[in-house]
């Protein structure tokens, strides 16, 4: 089943981990995905977002790359490693091959437009065909 996302759905049943180590970017793309789904979690590094994955397991997760203590690559691939359906996305301001997941469903640049953020979710959703209601 598909689910296509109208920009002003809310995600009232789904949950998504925000991981980045930049408190301001990270508070404030919560504070909109906040409005829009259930539970919005959030980690300032890979150690930690790995953490809170394997907690909360969300429906989907939002991840820089360039952090601390552990990368988003790296958590990316553990992450993949524990199931290998989890719908990632990842930001970065690089855009270059070492900057990308191949194991992510999509990557955006930062500094992220909201627009294209949900967009990203959109796309997700419908290409892994997750259906959240």
């Amino acid at each position: 089943m598909t689910y296509s996302v109208d920009k002003n759905i809310l995600f009232k049943e789904a949950t998504i981990l925000i991981v980045d180590d930049d408190v301001f970017a990270r508070t404030t793309i919560a504070r909109f995905l906040g409005k829009r789904f259930k539970e919005v979690i959030q980690a300032g590094n890979g150690i930690d977002g790995l953490d809170a994955y394997k907690k909360y397991l969300p429906d989907i997760v939002l991840s820089d790359i360039e952090m601390p203590k552990m990368n988003g690559i790296e958590m990316v691939k553990r992450i993949k490693d524990i199931d290998v359906s989890q719908h990632i996305i990842v930001a970065t301001a690089y855009n270059d091959e070492a900057h990308h997941s191949p194991l992510a469903c999509t990557t955006i640049i930062k500094p992220i437009s909201y627009t294209i953020l949900i967009d990203a979710i959109e796309y997700c959703i419908n290409k892994h065909h997750i259906a959240i209601e």
